[in-house]
């Protein structure tokens, strides 16, 4: 099943065989489901603080945090490529040219896109989006359905576009105000100030893959005198990358190695337990 070759790769990627075979058989046997036996309830697994000790624990905390190093720590390294993945697909089995858009969506019963499609007002990027297909494709509006729907789709994910396609799901907008819209990235800088602050400085610490490094920098650079601003605090921002030795080997439905189109075996990032070393 793996070759000299992909055992090279494994451990180049600070793997070893063992742990791949036992991943493997970790998808051959399946995770068995978490039994549950009741609810969790005040008395029966949660603790609740009376009024007086809530006051109690919460002058505690705020008469001493002066003296503390607090740290907000966010696991930031969600990539966005399951939450549009039905996008993904439209964009590589629909052509504009050849078939109307409710056709596509009957045929496929995607009504997944015909919801998308029908709220884009919602969202918080749209704005950008727009700008971008005015950028792109000045034949927007005389175009019909199908094919500006293909454009919003490709103005948003496409690496010549806004590239939410290779972006972390906390750089991309998620909140609209009247005037702008934030990132969860950014909405997170509010929190930590509301909590975490000593001194009027605020420290973040980010976790997320090392190719959105770029992506975070700038993002920062864009929003800092505006958060500094409503806030009145300064932001210290640390990053620290997920390991690779603690990535997922992908398999098939069949539980055979994924590969790329040069043959190159596929890993996935593991979940926010793989940082507990960058905690």
């Amino acid at each position: 099943m793996l070759t000299e070759k992909d055992i090279e790769q494994i451990e180049d990627h600070g793997l070893n065989i063992n742990q791949i075979y036992g991943q493997l058989e970790t998808f051959v046997r399946g995770i068995p489901f978490t039994q549950i036996v009741t609810t969790a309830t005040v008395g029966n697994g949660i603790h609740q603080h009376s009024e007086k000790e809530h006051h109690r624990l919460e002058a505690f905390f705020e008469e001493r945090k002066d003296r503390l190093d607090i740290v907000k720590f966010v696991p930031a390294s969600g990539a966005a490529t399951r939450m549009f993945s039905f996008l993904h697909e439209f964009l590589q089995n629909y052509n504009p040219e050849e078939q109307l858009f409710r056709d596509y969506v009957k045929r496929n019963d995607s009504l997944q896109l015909n919801t998308f499609f029908n709220s884009t007002r919602d969202f918080a990027f749209i704005n950008e989006v727009r700008k971008q297909i005015r950028d792109a494709y000045p034949d927007y509006k005389q175009s019909a359905k199908g094919q500006r729907n293909y454009y919003f789709a490709t103005a948003m994910l496409d690496e010549g576009g806004l590239n939410f396609a290779n972006k972390p799901k906390g750089l991309i907008p998620f909140h609209k105000y009247n005037k702008y819209a934030t990132t969860a990235f950014e909405e997170q800088l509010y929190e930590a100030a509301y909590y975490a602050s000593v001194n009027d400085d605020v420290y973040l610490h980010f976790t997320f893959s090392e190719k959105h490094l770029p992506y975070f920098k700038e993002e920062f650079t864009k929003i800092k005198n505006r958060v500094s601003r409503k806030t009145k605090k300064t932001f210290h921002i640390s990053y620290s990358f997920q390991k690779k030795e603690t990535d997922t080997l992908a398999v098939t439905s069949e539980n055979y190695p994924h590969r790329d189109e040069f043959k190159n075996l596929i890993f996935r990032p593991a979940g926010h337990g793989a940082l507990l070393s960058n905690l």
